[in-house]
C-alpha cells in the first residue's frame, strides 16, 4: 500500500486552492476600497462636528487651511487621521462663514468626498466635473496630510497639529481618484 498523494490530487488542491483565491482577492480589494472611505468621510464627519461646536459657542467657523484653524477645530474635539489628506477653504457661496471640506484615502485610487456647511447633508462622493457643477464647486487637485505634532500640546492638553505640506496627495480625473 502506497502512502502519500497522487499528483493529481495535489492538482486538484492547488485548482481549489487558486479558484478561492480568484474570489478572495477582488473582494478583499473592494472591502480596503470601502475603508479607506469610510475613514474619509468619517474626518469629514467628525470636522461638521467640530465646526458645528464652534459656532455653537459662539466662534467663527474654520473657512482656511491654516494653523490657526487647525488648532481651532483640535479645542473643539477634531483629531485628524494622518492617512486621510484634507483641504478646507471658504464656500462657493461668497459668504465668509461658509467652507467646504475636502477628504480622500491618502491610497492611490482612493475616492474624493466633499462636505460643505450649506449643502445640509454629509459627505457627497465628487467623481465627475457634472457632480462638481451640480454642487457648484471646484475640485481641487491637491489635499494635504496633517499631523500631530511629538511634543506639542495646547494650554488645554489638547494635541496640537501641524499642516504637512511636504505630503500632498494628488487627484487626477475624470473621475476624480487620488494618485500617487
Amino acid at each position: 500500500m502506497k502512502k502519500g498523494f497522487t499528483l493529481i490530487e495535489l492538482m486538484i488542491v492547488v485548482a481549489i486552492i487558486a479558484i478561492l483565491a480568484m474570489i478572495a482577492v477582488p473582494m478583499f480589494q473592494r472591502y480596503m476600497e470601502q475603508a479607506h472611505n469610510s475613514s474619509a468621510q468619517a474626518v469629514l464627519h467628525n470636522i461638521g462636528l467640530a465646526q458645528a461646536s464652534l459656532t455653537n459657542d459662539g466662534e467663527d467657523v474654520c473657512t482656511a487651511m491654516t494653523q490657526e484653524d487647525f488648532d481651532q477645530l483640535s479645542t473643539f474635539g477634531f483629531r485628524p487621521d494622518p492617512n486621510v489628506g484634507l483641504l478646507i477653504r471658504p464656500g462657493t457661496t461668497g459668504s465668509d462663514t461658509t467652507y467646504e471640506v475636502w477628504a480622500a484615502h491618502k491610497a492611490a485610487g482612493s475616492s474624493l468626498f466633499v462636505y460643505s456647511d450649506t449643502s445640509g447633508s454629509d459627505a457627497t462622493l465628487v467623481d465627475t466635473d457634472a457632480k462638481a457643477k451640480e454642487l457648484n464647486t471646484v475640485i481641487p487637485d491637491k489635499l494635504y496630510i496633517i499631523t500631530t505634532e511629538q511634543d506639542g500640546t495646547d494650554t488645554a492638553g489638547n494635541p496640537k497639529y501641524t499642516i504637512n505640506t511636504d505630503t500632498e496627495v494628488m487627484i487626477t480625473g475624470p473621475p476624480y481618484k487620488v494618485t500617487k
